[in-house]
């Protein structure tokens, strides 16, 4: 149950869990749902911390995220500047795609509302 949540609400942002896309996250460890579930969007960053899944444009994976705007940070609209934390987490993992998901973000962040 807790896998099919997580893939209803992603595919509604175009995104695939173990799609073909390169902003499909593919997910190695089951535990990833119960764990975004409970935790968003620090579930979300650590599980990916700790190697529970992976995605090959990770940047398009939250740029698609924010602009659809995400449910597991307790936004109460859709706003992509309320998922703030999603992206620190991500910067705090140490992997040299940080820089290009905070620049993805910024531009995100300065579209917004236009």
């Amino acid at each position: 149950m807790k896998k099919q949540i997580i893939e209803s609400l992603l595919r509604n942002m175009g995104i695939t869990i173990n799609g073909s896309n390169p902003w499909d996250p593919q997910i190695y460890d089951e535990r990833f749902y119960s764990r975004v579930l409970r935790e968003g969007s620090l579930g979300l960053g650590e599980s990916y911390m700790n190697g529970w899944w992976n995605c090959q444009h990770i940047d398009q994976f939250i740029e698609r995220i924010l602009k659809n705007g995400t449910p597991w940070v307790g936004t109460t609209n859709s706003k992509p500047n309320m998922n703030i934390g999603l992206v620190d987490n991500f910067a705090e993992c140490g992997n040299t795609i940080s820089s290009l998901v905070l620049a993805r973000f910024e531009l995100v962040i300065s579209n917004c509302g236009k």
